[in-house]
């Protein structure tokens, strides 16, 4: 299709480029049918307007009378700030996507005729044949580029087909594909010297550009040769050419033409490549495959044709790598490498970003394009050798620029991080791993590999001096920019292992892949877990019984698996009942360990599940179950900290010790924490922790503050998750706190045996397992079964429902431990003395004044009337009373504030009440107006 039919073809979708006009400029689709102007500039007064088709103009147009009229492109590319001489088949194919009208290929479009019969003899002896076009047809060259013309496809030996066939000896058919207007094919005969039966042969390559299957669009019949160069045997006839033409006119030539070589030969990745680039004038050739490119020997022969041979590759992934891979194998040899930007970031007919050569021409049709594209052509040698008039070697020179290229080349560049004044230097090796690192670290492995490519000692010398090399304050290097880190979508989590794999989990599969298979994202490098991975059958199954309670069974791969021992060891609340007075646990017992377990199950789930969901934003809090023998102890030793100590070793994580409160009064708190960190880990967190300070960490987004440095804040979707342990509870129980913690409880099975507890003796986790867990001596095997587990939580966490996945453990004890601390000793002792059972305080109403008059004639003085209400409900919680109960205040709950009018004036009051009434309460003491309720 010509330009012009699809410019046509543009404006019939888009109501003539009405649309486009609209889509470019609020002012103009503003006025769009109507006689008034607008402003496309700074102007006093508006001048353009937007003009309906008329006459033999079939399109909307902008008519601005200060400057132009721009038709419907035109007015896209100047509002969109593209080049108008450079820029319109890119903003063409922008608005084709943009609008849905641009080329596909699909197998309802791109048809044709595929027949079998039966062969004749000349058919099964000859094995394939070709129907040949006599020359090309118009749709057919508009399948390789604009402007490829039949000269050209037919002095690289291509030749258009009616159709083409081939024998099958094991079906003893012919089966034929005929071409037709929408399915173009072409075949190329190829020639080269059979050095092994010495003798001329040929085989030919079959191009199918419009095959809806990719995989289907490149066939070959014939004895292929390994690594034949395509269109070499062209080259050379343009290098005979050259020198005819001079001898012919009996100049003295060109330095070229004196020295019988071409400028330079391109080296592109594929035949449509090759054929754009011999259509711009530039002689080109290309391989088999652009995986492991061209040979060192085909290089030295191709230098000898030209005085530059220029590598074009294709800016995919299997390009880039395959293309830098090239570049160091031979430093002698240029490349040019096309950009993203280049490309327009668009798709091509097949849904696939643009990335070769013919991609770039057809977005930048002219010549000056394409030379601008090959004049970028760098190469890894970044030092020539000087000789003398003798041709002795007198001195070296550097090139700065290629220095650059050369760090590029082996994965040295800069993050684009406009924020940050310094550069960012990181390294990103072929497995997409980055790695963080110092000026002084690239300038160090920049010389060790120069040591190691055995570099003349005199460029080393002059390396140490060069402008090129970074420092902490400026740098040469590229920026790359965009790059994905996530390890997680809202349906998959990746890890990361040693052994160059990844595994991918899902809430129906975890599977393995080598890391090569990772594509469009990056990984940092302390996001790899150092530890090979294999797969390893589930370790534990939750099921659901008739009446809705989960139960969860350890298989015997589970059995094997000493994290999930100490999950289930720390998981067991009743363990002195069972194993010390050797009693049967109830069923209520049982299910209340379970829950406790599969609440750390869910949790390690969500830990390492590196999304984060406004939804399902939480601090995790390792507590201790146990209830102490005073509101002040603490009992430790449970197990969180071995359970944290193999988080740490998993994961990319930031580490706070918070065993100082004042910390919290620090402006540098989460100094260190970086959006590479999947979770920040408060470790020791003390009895008083302002929890409050954290609530903003947890929803929002992260500021981060270092001494000497601006602050800057990571957002929420890059930031860690939250996981804190502490001795103590988290006394402060409002809907804010508790909406954002999920607490998770270990018991007392593991244990310190002091003067002050019962314990009959002590247990630690290495007594368990005759080591201490997750250390250096840490066995292989068991890394690799504690690894599928946390990857099977993942998996478990991601099929529960959203809105489910916060499975709680057993609070009961919890909210027990929570009274005494919110209570302390004293307001205990003296409620004790006060609310026994037949005290005139209980089951009767009672103001707040007297009820607080009563504990300061016992020396407990309240510090505010609110702290008292807290404690005396705490109180009442951990005792079994009811405080306020709702049958006697007419409120919509038990434990509401209740006042009642006294002489026109609000009083507080309480309701303790000790045990269930036997009767209804006697509320006559109010009356009229000041009977509740209120």
């Amino acid at each position: 299709m010509t330009v012009d039919e699809r410019k046509q073809r543009l404006y019939d979708a888009t109501h003539q480029g009405a649309d486009i006009i609209r889509m470019s400029h609020s002012g103009a689709a503003a006025v769009i049918g109507t006689n008034r102007k607008f402003k496309l500039r700074d102007e006093r007064n508006a001048s353009a307007c937007v003009e309906a088709p008329k006459g033999n103009r079939t399109y909307w147009r902008v008519a601005d009378y200060g400057d132009r009229n721009f038709n419907p492109i035109d007015f896209y590319i100047h509002t969109s700030g593209l080049d108008p001489e450079r820029d319109f088949m890119l903003a063409l194919e922008q608005l084709e996507r943009e609008f849905n009208c641009g080329d596909t290929l699909s197998k309802q479009d791109n048809r044709y005729d595929f027949l079998q019969h039966s062969p004749t003899d000349e058919q099964r002896r000859q094995g394939y044949g070709f129907d040949i076009m006599d020359g090309f047809t118009t749709k057919g060259l508009e399948c390789w580029g604009q402007g490829v013309i039949a000269e050209v496809l037919g002095q690289l030996g291509w030749q258009q087909l009616k159709g083409y066939w081939w024998y099958s000896k094991e079906k003893d058919l012919v089966y034929e594909v005929r071409a037709s207007d929408s399915f173009v094919v072409f075949v190329q005969r190829c020639e080269y010297y059979d050095q092994q039966h010495r003798c001329h042969s040929e085989f030919f390559k079959l191009y199918q550009p419009q095959h809806y299957d990719k995989q289907w669009r490149f066939r070959y019949f014939g004895q292929v040769q390994a690594g034949y160069v395509f269109c070499l045997d062209a080259v050379k006839q343009a290098l005979e050419s050259m020198k005819s033409v001079t001898a012919g006119n009996g100049e003295e030539g060109s330095q070229e033409q004196k020295t019988k070589k071409l400028t330079r030969i391109l080296v592109v990745s594929g035949c449509s490549d090759c054929v754009n680039a011999w259509a711009m004038g530039f002689p080109a050739v290309y391989g088999m495959s652009e995986v492991g490119g061209i040979s060192k020997e085909t290089f030295t022969e191709l230098s000898k044709l030209a005085w530059q041979v220029v590598c074009i590759p294709d800016i995919d992934e299997t390009g880039t790598r395959e293309g830098k891979q090239q570049a160091l194998r031979l430093p002698d040899l240029y490349t040019a490498w096309p950009t993203e930007e280049d490309m327009g970031f668009l798709l091509d007919n097949r849904g696939n970003k643009k990335k070769d050569l013919k991609d770039y021409r057809s977005l930048h049709p002219k010549r000056e394009d394409f030379q601008r594209l090959v004049n970028r052509a760098l190469k890894a040698r970044f030092y020539e050798t000087l000789y003398d008039k003798n041709g002795k070697i007198c001195g070296y020179k550097l090139s700065n620029e290629n220095i650059v290229y050369f760090l590029w080349l082996h994965g040295y560049s800069t993050l684009r991080q406009d924020s940050q004044k310094d550069p960012a230097y990181v390294h990103i090796d072929n497995n997409h791993v980055v790695r963080s690192l110092s000026a002084e670290a690239v300038r160090n492995e920049l010389m060790e590999i120069c040591r190691q490519e055995a570099f003349p000692k005199e460029v080393l010398n002059m390396l140490y001096s060069s402008a090129a090399l970074p420092t902490d304050k400026k740098s040469m290097l590229q920026r790359v920019g965009g790059l994905d880190f996530s390890k997680a979508t809202e349906r998959e989590q990746l890890f990361f292992f040693r052994n160059h794999c990844f595994v991918e989990v899902t809430a129906d599969a975890i599977r393995l892949r080598r890391m090569t298979e990772l594509s469009n994202r990056h990984v940092w490098s302390d996001s790899i877990i150092q530890h090979d991975v294999r797969l390893l059958p589930a370790m534990f199954k939750v099921d659901t019984t008739d009446d809705g309670n989960p139960v969860v069974t350890i298989t015997q791969e589970g059995q094997k698996c000493k994290l999930l021992t100490l999950l289930c060891n720390t998981s067991r609340l009743y363990w002195r009942k069972e194993d010390e007075r050797h009693e049967a646990l109830t069923d209520e017992e049982k299910a209340e360990q379970t829950q406790c377990l599969l609440a750390k199950l869910v949790n390690m789930g969500y830990l390492f599940y590196s999304q984060k969901l406004l939804s399902e934003a939480y601090l995790t809090v390792f507590m201790d179950y146990k209830v102490g023998a005073t509101t002040r102890e603490a009992n430790g030793g449970t197990g969180k900290s071995t359970l944290l100590k193999f988080i740490e070793a998993v994961s990319s994580h930031h580490t706070i010790r918070t065993y100082n409160p004042k910390l919290f009064e620090s402006n540098f708190f989460f100094a260190g924490v970086s959006e590479s960190h999947d979770l920040l880990i408060l470790d020791d967190c003390v009895e008083d922790l302002p929890w409050a300070y954290l609530n903003n960490a947890v929803t929002d987004g992260l500021t981060v503050e270092a001494k000497h440095q601006n602050p800057y804040t990571i957002p929420f979707v890059k930031s860690p998750k939250m996981v804190a342990a502490t001795n103590w509870v988290v006394k402060d129980e409002s809907p804010s706190i508790q909406r954002r913690q999920w607490p998770i409880t270990f018991s007392d099975y593991y244990h310190h045996r002091t003067r002050q507890n019962d314990y009959l003796e002590e247990r630690h986790v290495s007594d368990t397992f005759g080591q201490d867990l997750f250390g250096p001596e840490y066995a292989e095997d068991d890394w690799v079964r504690d690894l599928n587990l946390m990857m099977q939580c993942v998996q478990f966490y991601l099929s529960l429902p959203k809105g489910q996945r916060k499975v709680m453990p057993p609070m009961r004890v919890i909210e027990q431990r929570i009274d005494q601390a919110l209570m302390g000793v004293r307001f205990v002792e003296v409620a004790d003395s006060l609310l026994d059972v037949g005290s005139e305080l209980l089951d009767k109403n009672v103001s707040q004044a007297s009820m607080m008059a009563a504990f300061a004639k016992q020396k407990y003085e309240a510090s505010s009337k609110t702290t008292f209400t807290q404690k005396l409900k705490a109180y009442c919680h951990s005792k079994g009373y009811v405080l306020n109960p709702a049958r006697v205040t007419h409120k919509p709950k038990d434990g509401c504030s209740w006042q009642v009018k006294e002489n026109g004036v609000l009083v507080n009051y309480y309701y303790i009440q000790s045990s269930e009434p036997a009767a209804p309460v006697d509320l006559t003491i109010f009356q009229g107006d000041d009977a509740p309720p209120f």
